[in-house]
């Protein structure tokens, strides 16, 4: 269907942009925001705590009320997370991988119960190999981008596209993707 093939690529896009930045967070945090290796690695737990703490909250919601609004949701949240890192003292920095936490159980949560709706029992493990194939060649694609721009050009460049490629991402799934009558059984 149409929604599922813009399902895919809305993901495809918001990954390459997170992968720009991904492997450049403790990098940039250590040199560029002088946050100490040591409290930078207490900070990292942020996220995987946030996302503990709402997967199961975000997974009824999920399968009661909405699978779109939790994703539109995450693709806002990792907008106003990278800003808040890329600009940010240590809370907003803390704030930041808080929100990624959040955005994450969100987008995992969502995507997964939508590709599940959208894709036709018999298909799935071909979609899912298509999506994993295409999705690693542009995460490899944003690595290599991101770190070429940040030690290249700008160290803040990478954590500006990855909000760029966002945008593409959160109106494709607002606009061409549409939740199908009947959920997957």
């Amino acid at each position: 269907s149409k929604s599922l093939f813009y399902l895919v690529w809305s993901l495809i896009i918001v990954q390459f942009g997170f992968s720009a930045v991904s492997l450049l967070l403790p990098v940039y945090a250590v040199n560029d925001r002088q946050i100490d290796k040591a409290i930078w690695a207490f900070l990292t737990a942020a996220a995987p705590v946030t996302t503990i703490i709402f997967s199961i909250l975000i997974g009824k919601f999920v399968d009661k009320i909405n699978r779109k609004i939790p994703m539109l949701l995450a693709y806002s949240l990792f907008g106003l997370a990278i800003w808040f890192f890329v600009q940010g003292s240590l809370p907003l920095i803390f704030a930041s991988l808080v929100l990624v936490g959040a955005a994450q159980v969100m987008m995992n949560t969502s995507f997964g119960a939508l590709l599940a709706d959208l894709t036709p029992r018999m298909e799935r493990g071909k979609v899912n190999a298509f999506m994993n194939f295409v999705s690693f060649i542009f995460m490899a694609l944003g690595n290599f981008i991101g770190g070429f721009l940040y030690e290249h050009i700008s160290h803040q460049l990478p954590f500006y596209i990855t909000i760029t490629a966002i945008i593409p991402s959160f109106m494709i799934t607002l606009m061409l993707v549409k939740e199908p009558e009947k959920r997957e059984e």
